[in-house]
């Protein structure tokens, strides 16, 4: 598959006017392979978790974060090398055809530890919009929770938002992949970003 690579800024000035859609939140107890209410698999099976702590069993812990975000029900997406990627979807309806619309998520990258040991670390947010692939990196696995946005054109009444883990060898000492949380967004009309890089499948690609 061939993918044309943009990379563009998201801050813009509003030449256009769209309307934010309210996705589900990102609710609900601490639970392995499991989605928040409104949300169903998109690949793999995501865990709710409720920011760092323990994992599961008294292995594991999760860490590196932080912010206001970080106390409260997220979903942990990870990826096991090289394609064991974990990712969730919804759908969003009653959409005016040809309107401009934006869907946004917070997310931050994160890390899985063993002691010292990198389980998991670090990796990209995969959103899918309407088929179209937006790639969203940040600094690193130190970062903070950032929001990501996405506008489209409608061309039907409903449009499928999926949200997955990128890049597994973000950090190739990990002995297993990558991983990151995501959370809710308010709805958000260019929401500021450092970086976007923006991959659409080319047509028969």
């Amino acid at each position: 598959m061939r993918y044309l690579l943009i990379v563009i800024s998201i801050i813009s000035y509003g030449a256009l006017a769209q309307t934010p859609l309210k996705l589900p939140e990102i609710e609900g107890p601490i639970k392995t392979a499991s989605y928040p209410k409104g949300w169903e698999s998109l690949i793999g099976s995501p865990d709710i978790v409720e920011g760092e702590g323990i994992w599961n069993n008294e292995k594991y812990t999760l860490d590196h974060i932080t912010g206001e975000h970080a106390g409260e029900s997220m979903v942990w997406l990870m990826c096991v090398r090289p394609s064991g990627y974990e990712g969730m979807q919804t759908t969003v309806n009653g959409l005016t055809i040809g309107e401009l619309y934006s869907v946004s998520i917070n997310w931050q990258q994160c890390a899985m530890m063993l002691e010292d040991e990198r389980m998991y670390w670090g990796g990209d947010l995969l959103m899918i919009v309407d088929g179209v692939e937006h790639i969203f990196k940040s600094e690193g696995v130190h970062d903070d929770w950032q929001t990501a946005t996405v506008e489209f054109t409608a061309k039907s009444k409903s449009v499928t938002v999926g949200v997955q883990m990128f890049n597994p060898d973000y950090d190739k000492k990990s002995r297993w992949g990558g991983c990151i949380v995501v959370d809710d967004a308010d709805p958000c009309v260019n929401c500021p970003a450092a970086e976007i890089v923006k991959a659409i499948r080319e047509a028969g690609g």
